[in-house]
């Protein structure tokens, strides 16, 4: 009878801390979960990246993120690359407890990227070439790094991406007009990761830049000066089509896009207005002085 005591004693032991141990992960999960996302995104994009708050609802299957900002590359004066004003994600516990974690809708609203051109540099340069190094061995950016076996992976059904705004720092472009924004009203892209059996979150995280800044490249004709653009879309082709991974890429710019067309025409024919006005009268005062040398200047004085 001893014995049969002991064995139950020890059996109640053992469900309290099993039942501790998972209590306690449920408090920390939002911790691990704003710490997976900032790893995962710093390690894609080779420059810190930080999350506001994680709230994940393990039992109602839902959470929220906000305030994920990826900074800028050092060099460059804008802040950040990239910023998130928040995310929702539907997930269910059993799929957390997998190491495939299955995703069926992601939805990030409020995106705001910033493109600079420095000194003959750019800073989506640095970014997408941080994002090359998820390829696999022989430079071929269709298929995933190979896996350390540890992490965990996920796959996205549905990811809804809205009010997407792209600027281009037109100074650094070599036009002095400000920044010019590429507004983009929706993308969404389907089976993220299914192909591969999964990806790790820093390949999620990769695919959802490039897939963000093919849009504002498909749809900047006419908005981003064609040595960005150029330079943009031949960066992009270097790292594959997404379609390669098994990701389906569709995009909303709505009526803003011909709104910013038009700006943008109009700034770049102000800005050589401006310039030609400045010319005439850089030359007006160049023969005003070279007179005034000819002549010796007020035949008053």
């Amino acid at each position: 009878m001893k014995l049969v005591k002991r064995l139950v004693l020890l059996v109640v032991v053992l469900a309290v801390l099993v039942v501790g141990a998972a209590v306690a992960g449920l408090f920390y999960i939002n911790d691990l979960v704003k710490v997976g996302v900032e790893k995962g995104g710093t390690y894609a994009m080779g420059v810190k990246t930080t999350l506001g708050a994680a709230d994940i609802g393990v039992f109602s299957g839902k959470a929220a993120l906000s305030d994920l900002k990826v900074a800028n590359p050092e060099g460059f004066k804008a802040e950040q690359f990239l910023g998130l004003g928040s995310g929702a994600v539907q997930v269910s516990l059993q799929s957390l407890r997998e190491p495939v974690v299955e995703i069926p809708k992601l939805e990030m609203n409020v995106i705001r990227v910033s493109l600079e051109k420095k000194d003959g540099k750019t800073n989506y340069k640095v970014i997408l070439d941080n994002l090359s190094k998820l390829s696999g061995k022989g430079g071929d950016a269709g298929t995933p790094a190979p896996s350390s076996g540890g992490e965990k992976k996920f796959i996205v059904r549905d990811l809804q991406i809205r009010d997407v705004r792209v600027s281009v720092d037109m100074l650094d472009a070599g036009l002095p007009l400000g920044a010019i924004v590429v507004p983009i009203e929706r993308i969404e892209l389907k089976d993220i990761g299914s192909q591969t059996k999964g990806l790790p979150l820093a390949d999620v995280a990769g695919i959802i830049v490039r897939a963000i800044l093919a849009t504002a490249a498909e749809n900047g004709q006419g908005i981003i000066p064609t040595d960005i653009l150029g330079d943009l879309q031949g960066q992009l082709s270097a790292l594959g089509n997404l379609s390669d991974l098994g990701v389906k890429l569709e995009s909303h710019v709505g009526k803003e896009l011909e709104k910013a067309a038009q700006q943008a025409q109009d700034a770049v024919k102000k800005g050589v207005e401006d310039a030609a006005k400045g010319v005439e009268e850089g030359l007006k005062k160049g023969v005003e002085d070279g007179l005034k040398g000819i002549f010796g200047g007020d035949k008053n004085k």
